[in-house]
């Protein structure tokens, strides 16, 4: 299996509320690193009819741990411990939002990530994002 097609199935695994990030599409994915993009629609407005921060939150925390899961197995689950994020610039209805996230150091027990959402057309930085998650080995959960 690529890396591409474990991320793909990362993401595929979502559901609930993750389905409001349905129309994000993964463009390319490296060992510790994946691109994607969206389109600004009006389901992702503020109510200053801006690109919401909530939804920029979610994308974080998603793709940071789909980054993520390029280098841990299948079987470990991952658990946020601490979300961080800026907004230096916002986006409106119709722009197109590149993401890309990194895992900066995995550890044993922890993962420091980082992502950063530009506009496609200009390459402003509008929203960076920084987390850390922790990680549960398939043998250490309960049932």
């Amino acid at each position: 299996m690529t890396i591409f097609d474990k991320v793909i199935r990362f993401i595929n695994k979502g559901h609930g509320f993750e389905n409001i990030m349905k129309n994000v599409k993964l463009i390319a994915a490296e060992k510790g690193r994946c691109w994607a993009e969206f389109k600004v629609t009006e389901e992702h407005l503020n109510y200053m009819n801006g690109l919401h921060g909530g939804y920029s939150a979610t994308i974080v925390d998603k793709y940071t741990s789909a980054a993520l899961h390029t280098i841990i197995d299948d079987d470990f689950m991952d658990v946020t411990v601490n979300l961080n994020m800026s907004y230096l610039k916002g986006a409106k209805l119709g722009d197109t939002v590149l993401i890309d996230s990194r895992s900066l150091k995995v550890g044993q027990n922890l993962a420091f990530l980082e992502a950063y959402l530009k506009n496609k057309q200009t390459n402003e930085l509008l929203v960076y994002g920084s987390q850390l998650l922790f990680l549960v080995p398939p043998k250490e959960r309960k049932s």
